[in-house]
């Protein structure tokens, strides 16, 4: 599905992302989705907001401290995450970055 989903997207004029922990709660999302008479078709202008996934690289011990450290526009960019996160309530999470 996500390969499919990703791959073949632009042949869509509909998207749908949800987030779920389990398969039960995905169908009920999707019937309700399904049911939405407000969905739009994408947009054609350029998007402007990026998804990150995280969990992608757990394999990579220590990889983030090494970008945060050593790459200035990186650690720049996650003290800028850091403050919005934390504006919204949320625990800093550089302690899981920068140890």
């Amino acid at each position: 599905l996500s390969y499919t989903t990703t791959a073949r997207r632009i042949q869509h004029h509909y998207r749908l992302a949800i987030t779920t922990d389990n398969m039960a709660n995905v169908s009920e999302r999707l019937a309700a989705k399904a049911a939405d008479q407000s969905l739009e078709p994408v947009p054609k202008a350029k998007p402007t907001v990026a998804f990150a996934y995280t969990g992608q690289g757990s394999h990579y011990t220590a990889v983030g401290n090494q970008l945060y450290e050593l790459n200035g526009v990186f650690r720049s960019h996650l003290l800028s995450f850091d403050r919005i996160s934390q504006a919204f309530g949320f625990p800093s999470f550089l302690p899981l970055v920068d140890g």
